[in-house]
Formats: structure tokens, sequence, C-alpha cells
């Protein structure tokens, strides 16, 4: 699971440079923020997921951690969310 999940400081960092979405593996969203960066949207969209990014990288975490439980068949009580927070322990 450690290898899948994403943090949020290098998101971050890279959405100041609008390649924040190529880190979370979103190449096609990718490549439009940077066409659209010389419309200046570009930009702003990239302000708008750094300011998100902590929910951004969690919401991919967690659609990351319900595929991989997914794949193994689990069918825990415990939500995939909490299983993301404490870390992935169950996964």
């Amino acid at each position: 699971m450690a290898q899948h999940r994403k943090s949020v400081g290098p998101f971050a960092l890279l959405s100041c440079f609008c390649l924040g979405r190529f880190h979370l593996g979103q190449i096609g969203l990718g490549i439009l923020l940077l066409l659209l960066v010389p419309l200046a949207i570009g930009a702003i969209w990239s302000l708008v997921d750094l300011l998100r990014s902590r929910s951004i990288v969690e919401e991919i975490n967690n659609q990351k951690a319900a595929e991989i439980a997914r794949q193994m068949g689990i069918r825990a009580k415990i939500s995939v969310a909490k299983l993301c927070r404490r870390g992935g322990a169950g996964l």
C-alpha cells in the first residue's frame, strides 16, 4: 500500500509549477492544465489545486485503497477511509 500512497508535500510543490496532476497519475488532466496556462486559467486552476491539496491527495489515496481492497476481495466492516487514516494498516 505504501508504494501507492501519494503525499501532500510533493503534490503541493508540483502544483506551484502546474505539474501536480502528473504526480497523481492524472496525465490527461495535467496536459490540459499545461495547455491552459497561457490563458491564465491553468494558473488559477493550479492555485485552487494548491489550496485544496490535502483533500485532493486524500481522495486519490482513498480511491486507490478501495481499488486495492476490491482486488484483494476484502469485505471488512471498517471503511476504507478509516484504514487510510491509520496509514493502511489493515491492507
